[in-house]
């Protein structure tokens, strides 16, 4: 008898894929859609919900065509956090491009919030500095911008959960999500009306909130027609793509550490409860802990960039090749990796630059340079963490690469795990859906049966004696370039006035 089976869909920055995963974390079939964020003033990004919406029906008739599944279970979707949704009474999205978590363009709302007396005590509440990501922020700058929208909105829905609405017709949220909206009260797990008021946003324009693992429902017939799932197939909350890459590499439990790295790179720690440290953020896990995190925006995202700066079309497998024939250090080649900008413990309009150029630098140089740069900055966010972790499990595309992870493990000193499928957040998701399912009484159950883990990248001792001379480099580079940051949006909006 075949095992059970879970469909698994992550709405991620640079696409929508879905996989149909077996209950030992066997993946069945795959299937992925590319999708470009649009940029259309610097420090905006952007997509629109509609294409998740079409991406989705496509990869999931895709892997269920290709696999046809015998003991489909559960579906779970995650997704990217902190991109407001908003959707009226009819269930129809009321903008054509929503902003995305790395979206600058609430900095000056949060500017505002911090001169308010009762700034302090709401990041207590919610266990964060105020931040351009949250969804309170963007939801600020759209009372401002977009009042009218704001008006007609019956539900502020994030990524995944207006997935699960069109697949469930259900309105809901789950922990991992409310968390990192700066609407929820660490202590509580509900609401703050306080703070919820203060934004200006209606409690009922908010959807419930349940665990990740919670059955919200099942796909609808209208939902089964457009996805080709089957109609009551049941469907759990899901979480944020970040919580869901914790839980499928096997970071479940307190004390654990990963790097993530996909279109940006997450440093993270499980931890008992939020502390008062103003340069990182928390999130609630999927299995229970708060996460504790520090963030590089622009992490794999920086080599894709280079690359199609140099327009170049080789494969990352290839790329991988190439940076291993250039030694340690890029003779002398720095990269800063702020593409776009930083979200905590930095400045928001930081800017991305390469720094020591000289004519025998070639497009390996730049590639290499790019990996130690994000690999740099990365360590920069750990160090912002309250411990710096022991060892770290590693996973999203970033972990694919062999030059990458064993640079990453001698630049940060410490051994890396990697899970033998590297794409954490589906099995995350596989997972939740499994739980929800009936099929794993609890997340560490379905953490057991299903994730996986290969042999640890381990740090060379000359290598890493390099980069710790190299990385001081960075550090005061990083240092002198901050004054500079004004200057440039200064002359900036001097030339747009004119």
């Amino acid at each position: 008898m075949s095992l059970p089976q879970f469909v698994a869909i992550d709405i991620g920055t640079s696409s929508v894929r879905t996989a149909l995963v077996q209950a030992d974390g066997q993946v069945l079939a795959w299937q992925a859609v590319p999708h470009v964020p649009q940029s259309p003033v610097l420090g905006w990004f952007e997509q629109n919900p509609e294409e998740w919406w079409r991406s989705t029906c496509q990869t999931v008739r895709h892997v269920l065509t290709q696999a046809q599944p015998s003991r489909l279970a559960g579906v779970a979707v995650c997704g990217q956090m902190h991109s407001p949704v908003p959707i009226d009474a009819s269930g129809q999205v009321l903008l054509e491009h929503v902003q995305l978590w790395n979206d600058k363009r609430p900095y000056p709302q949060v500017l505002e919030f911090l001169k308010h007396p009762e700034a302090r005590r709401f990041c207590r509440s919610q266990g964060n500095p105020a931040a351009c990501s949250w969804t309170a922020f963007k939801l600020a700058w759209m009372q401002q911008e977009q009042p009218e929208v704001v008006r007609q909105t019956w539900q502020f829905l994030s990524p995944k959960d207006f997935i699960n609405f069109r697949l469930s017709g259900t309105a809901a949220t789950d922990l991992s999500e409310a968390s990192g909206s700066f609407f929820l009260q660490h202590a509580s797990h509900t609401y703050d009306p306080e703070v919820v008021a203060h934004f200006g946003i209606r409690l009922d324009q908010l959807p419930p909130i349940e665990a990740p693992e919670a059955r919200i429902g099942a796909v609808s017939a209208a939902g089964a027609q457009a996805s080709g799932l089957p109609e009551g197939l049941p469907l759990v909350a899901g979480c944020g793509d970040f919580p869901a890459a914790l839980l499928g590499s096997g970071v479940c439990e307190v004390g654990q550490s990963a790097d993530i790295t996909g279109t940006s790179t997450l440093l993270a720690t499980l931890v008992a409860a939020p502390s008062s440290n103003p340069r990182v953020g928390h999130l609630l896990s999927a299995s229970g802990p708060w996460i504790q995190f520090a963030v590089l925006d622009a992490g794999g995202e920086s080599l894709r960039w280079v690359r199609s700066l140099l327009g170049d079309g080789s494969a990352f497998a290839d790329i991988d090749a190439l940076v291993q024939t250039v030694p340690p250090g890029c003779a002398g080649l720095l990269f800063l990796p702020y593409l776009n900008g930083e979200r905590l413990g930095g400045i928001v309009h930081s800017r991305a630059q390469f720094f020591g150029i000289t004519p025998q630098h070639t497009r390996e140089h730049y590639y290499r340079s790019v990996m130690e740069g994000v690999a740099f900055a990365a360590r920069r966010s750990l160090s912002m963490l309250d411990a710096f972790p022991e060892s770290l499990v590693v996973s999203g595309g970033g972990a694919h690469s062999e030059a990458w992870l064993r640079l990453k493990a001698s630049i940060y000193h410490r051994p890396l795990q990697r899970p033998e499928n590297a794409e954490s957040s589906i099995m995350g998701g596989a997972i939740l859906a499994g739980v929800g399912s009936g099929v794993f009484p609890n997340c560490a159950a379905g953490v057991q049966a299903m994730v996986h883990t290969g042999p640890a990248v381990l740090p060379d001792p000359a290598t890493a004696s390099f980069y710790e001379r190299q990385y001081a480099v960075f550090e005061e580079l990083h240092r002198s370039c901050q004054p500079l940051y004004a200057s440039l949006d200064a002359l900036q909006d001097f030339h747009e006035a004119q």
